[in-house]
């Protein structure tokens, strides 16, 4: 079965991070198709065969990463620029919070993942 990611399921999704850098010179286009062209794409995610399956969809690469960790991060950022060169525009997509309770239930290694990955990765 094949599976076929839209735009709106790309843009929507819980990928961590979408890299893409755009041609030299490249000019704006009128369909999506002629913008895939013009683009190179790395897909990020903590989830590494959910990153493959996307980048797969759109013609990109995948990495796994972590935004909470700046190693994993800079791994991350060494890949997009030794396979693009550059990076003209960055999507930051990654959000999580804890489970539904009162504030001062919420442990404090469950607080500090959310702000980790909600702030610190921005």
């Amino acid at each position: 079965m094949t599976h076929h990611v839209t735009r709106r399921q790309l843009l929507g999704s819980a990928l961590s991070l979408v890299l893409i850098a755009a041609l030299p010179g490249a000019a704006l286009s009128a369909t999506e198709a002629e913008a895939r062209n013009l683009v190179d794409r790395l897909v990020a995610d903590i989830n590494a065969e959910g990153a493959d399956r996307v980048a797969a969809s759109c013609g990109g690469l995948a990495q796994r990463v972590d935004v909470a960790d700046g190693d994993s991060v800079a791994e991350m950022v060494a890949r997009a620029m030794e396979a693009m060169g550059r990076v003209d525009i960055l999507v930051n997509n990654a959000g999580i919070t804890h489970l539904p309770a009162p504030m001062e239930e919420v442990s404090e290694d469950d607080f500090d993942r959310v702000f980790a990955v909600n702030c610190k990765s921005v």
